[in-house]
């Protein structure tokens, strides 16, 4: 984790470290996106699946919606999602809600974080050693 960059952006209350390249020598590749009060950022590796970690913010949304809307848009798309149910679990000291996404041998775990006037949502590769160590870096920024 020596040469990992840091993640801070003024409009995150949450920071993290990531490679610039996975071990296999990927470029992990940071795209952005936003929309009304949503702010998406998302990180993989290019050609290879070691790296898929997201951050997303939604504003004045709760962690109860935001979970029923992801798995609404799920049912919308092609692939068939076994979406688990929402619970509670303890998070950076602070209650927080967890979700697994499974689809065709894949996987995503999702971690919602609420604030005074927002929702983080983490979603990850849990099967990616390289995911596990970024989540292991999640702090707070302020």
């Amino acid at each position: 984790m020596q040469n990992w960059q840091h993640f801070v952006d003024p409009r995150f209350v949450l920071g993290f470290r990531y490679p610039p390249t996975t071990p296999q020598g990927h470029p992990v590749e940071k795209t952005e996106s936003q929309k009304d009060d949503v702010v998406r950022i998302h990180f993989t590796s290019k050609d290879s699946q070691e790296l898929y970690f997201e951050i997303t913010k939604y504003v004045d949304l709760p962690a109860q919606v935001e979970y029923q809307q992801h798995k609404e848009r799920l049912g919308e798309r092609p692939e068939e999602f076994v979406v688990s149910g929402l619970k509670e679990i303890r998070w950076m000291s602070q209650p927080a809600y967890e979700y697994s996404i499974k689809w065709d041998n894949r996987a995503r775990v999702v971690i919602l974080l609420e604030t005074d006037d927002a929702t983080y949502r983490i979603l990850y590769d849990p099967y990616s050693p390289l995911n596990i160590q970024i989540l292991s870096t999640l702090q707070w920024a302020y």
